[in-house]
């Protein structure tokens, strides 16, 4: 558009031309990426990035549920770009199994004239699991805890025999040092890759307990039972077994006489043994705690009230 002045008083025209541009207002971007809660799968965590040509002025986030759809305002900073991280638990909703909750964020820009503009980000949905769909999802997380721990019940009997083997070197004179020494330094790296796994097995226990605290009463004996697995597994490893592999280190390394050296591999050799033992307790007590767990969900899934509750807690919490 060019625009020519003209003086009313005079005949002669402005040399002076003007040209004027008008800039399109475009609408607010916004990009959102989803994570989900490594622990609790109803908790999900957002973020997102947000721009506008002239400004932004609300951003919402908005989810369906049961065909009711509900809204929450998200302060944003002022400006024409910006960044945000959301989180939303929907364990708060009176979900139900089966249900599919329909979320997704809105952002608008401050167009003062015409009201306005509103950009939609990508839809995502949760959907919870049917009854079929949670008895899988609890057999897996069972199945994994179970052959993790006897997992290591064969790796502790690994250990003992290699134990077995440093004890009948020492008492072979014909064996050097370099071997015992060898051996010894393979007995710690063992030992500190089983204290991992056990580890990473507390912790795997510790978060299937943490789900079963809420339960049922009908459910309390399955938490003992649980409690009691975790004390065993206490139990298992300890500083002593430590601190025997460095003494008997320290002992060939000076070239101690063989009757000491016979004693402190004695004595690692009842810890391991007394290692297996605890492992091997802890598994029988989680094959019997597992069985009487599938008798609560066939309780459970006889009763509609208990069974939804049941359900929906190992679903949003898994």
């Amino acid at each position: 558009m060019f625009i020519e002045l003209i003086n009313e008083m005079s005949s002669k025209k402005d040399s002076l031309k003007y040209n004027i541009k008008v800039t399109k207002d475009f609408p607010p971007e916004i990009v959102v990426t989803e994570k989900k809660d490594s622990i609790s799968d109803g908790v999900r965590y957002f973020n997102g990035s947000l721009a506008d040509d002239y400004g932004l002025s609300k951003l919402t986030f908005i989810y369906t549920l049961k065909s009711k759809t509900s809204k929450v305002v998200i302060p944003i900073t002022s400006g024409t770009h910006t960044s945000f991280s959301y989180a939303f638990d929907f364990r708060r909703e009176n979900i139900s199994m089966d249900d599919d909750i329909i979320y997704f964020f809105e952002i608008y820009d401050n167009d003062g004239v015409n009201g306005p503009k509103v950009t939609r980000s990508e839809q995502f949905t949760y959907h919870v699991p049917s009854l079929d769909e949670v008895n899988e999802l609890r057999d897996q997380k069972q199945e994994t805890i179970r052959d993790n721990l006897q997992s290591l019940l064969q790796k502790s009997k690994q250990f003992e025999k290699d134990i077995e083997k440093l004890k009948k070197d020492i008492i072979n004179d014909n064996t050097n040092e370099w071997s015992k020494q060898n051996q010894i330094q393979q007995l710690k790296a063992q030992r500190e890759s089983l204290e991992n796994e056990l580890q990473s097995l507390q912790m795997q226990l510790s978060e299937s307990l943490d789900e079963k605290s809420q339960l049922t009463e009908i459910d309390k004996d399955l938490i003992e039972k649980q409690d009691l697995i975790q004390e065993l597994l206490n139990q298992v490893m300890d500083d002593e077994l430590k601190k025997l592999l460095d003494r008997l280190q320290d002992l060939i390394k000076n070239e101690t006489d063989n009757s000491e050296l016979d004693s402190k591999v004695s004595k690692l050799e009842t810890k391991s043994q007394d290692m297996q033992k605890q492992l091997d307790r802890s598994l029988e007590i989680l094959k019997k705690m597992q069985v009487n767990e599938k008798h609560y969900m066939i309780y459970f899934s006889r009763n509609l009230g208990l069974r939804e509750k049941f359900c929906i807690f190992l679903v949003a919490s898994s």
